[in-house]
């Protein structure tokens, strides 16, 4: 999939999940988030074809460095090992909330083609103004969130 190219969603892409839990005892487990990518895509009836899942189990997204699946995905990628047009994640925070997450979302477009998509957002286009704007309002939040744990941490 070309990046340049407007992102339509009525297309037969081809796609990955990428599931990420950061604690045994969370509620969202990896089997949920994979349902509630699936009920959306359906909902929405997007013809897209599943290539993979990749899951990464009790690692905080913070700990870019140790998810060995997530790792595994990008590697796979830029090797040409599979080729999705798309990474889907129930929720941002589930691709991680460390600084490096929005370069590594600006490279898979620019360099691969492939857009992450997240299911709360209804898969929206992320090259679209709307798209823009919740990733914006997502790295604020995620940014927010690092500062609220480390506050907690020095108390």
């Amino acid at each position: 999939m070309d990046s340049r190219k407007p992102f339509d969603p009525q297309k037969q892409h081809k796609y990955v999940r990428y599931l990420r839990v950061s604690s045994k005892r969370k509620q969202c487990c990896p089997q949920k988030q994979a349902q509630e990518i699936e009920r959306v895509r359906e909902q929405h009836k997007y013809p897209w074809i599943h290539v993979r899942d990749y899951r990464d189990d009790a690692i905080s997204a913070g700990l870019q460095y140790k998810r060995s699946s997530f790792d595994q995905m990008l590697n796979d990628i830029k090797t040409g090992r599979i080729k999705p047009d798309l990474i889907l994640i129930d929720t941002s925070e589930r691709l991680g909330r460390s600084d490096k997450t929005e370069s590594i979302r600006q490279e898979l477009i620019r360099e691969y083609g492939v857009f992450v998509l997240t299911a709360d957002s209804g898969f929206c286009d992320p090259s679209s103004l709307l798209g823009r704007i919740l990733t914006l309002l997502d790295g604020i939040y995620i940014s927010d969130l690092k500062c609220i744990r480390r506050r907690r941490k020095l108390r």
